[in-house]
Formats: C-alpha cells, sequence, structure tokens
C-alpha cells in the first residue's frame, strides 16, 4: 500500500484523500484518521487500518509531506466527514473536544506549506 500511495501523490502536484480512495486499492475503511496533535482534529473519515498506518509512516519518515488544504481541494465531492469543519485557529486552538475536519492534502517533500501558499494568492 505504501507503493501505491507514493504513486498517487508523484502522479499529480496536490493529492486528496478522494484521490487516494480512487487510487489505492483498499484505502477506503471504516476507520477515521486523526492529527497526532489532537484526538478531536479529524483528517478523514473512511481508512482501513492498512492506509493509517501506510500513511502515518510516509508522514512521520518524511516521504511526503501533509499541507493545510486548498479551499478548492474537496470541493466537488459529497464524500466528506460528516462533522463541522475547522472554521478558524480558534477550533484547532480550543480544548472543547468537540471532532471537527481539518481538510489537508498531500505533496512531494520537495513541495512546501508556501509554495502551496504562493499558488493560492
Amino acid at each position: 500500500m505504501r507503493e501505491a500511495i507514493l504513486q498517487s501523490i508523484r502522479s499529480r502536484r496536490i493529492t486528496t484523500f478522494q484521490h487516494l480512495t480512487v487510487d489505492v486499492g483498499s484505502f477506503r475503511g471504516a476507520l477515521g484518521m486523526f492529527t497526532p496533535d489532537r484526538d478531536s482534529i479529524i483528517i478523514w473519515h473512511a481508512c482501513s487500518p492498512e492506509a493509517i498506518a501506510a500513511l502515518g509512516g510516509l508522514i512521520a519518515d518524511k516521504s511526503i509531506r501533509m499541507h493545510p488544504a486548498p479551499n478548492i481541494s474537496y470541493r466537488a465531492t459529497g464524500d466528506l466527514p460528516p462533522v463541522d469543519i475547522c472554521r478558524s485557529i480558534d477550533d484547532l486552538a480550543s480544548d472543547t473536544p468537540v471532532i471537527r475536519w481539518f481538510p489537508v492534502v498531500f505533496t512531494e517533500p520537495s513541495i512546501s506549506s508556501l509554495d502551496l501558499a504562493r499558488e493560492r494568492a
């Protein structure tokens, strides 16, 4: 699965969870993937245990980068997490244990968050 995820991410500038679900066999599953920093911030709602392990490993060993998603990344879909989206830094910083979705995308390591921010401007 690790190689299939890498192949998907290398095939485009930015990769969403929807891309991974389509590109990688058995990526989709019944588990949510949360940020390592806050157990109330979900980054995707439908992952297999294998997908979570592979994606987490790729992020940890810096084979890929995870970034906040540009606004249009997840717009054209009906398959979104069934929770409210993080709308501000206050949602991320809150101690309230309300689950929120923080949309992210994945890139090759050579693409920085600053590069993506410049593209949005």
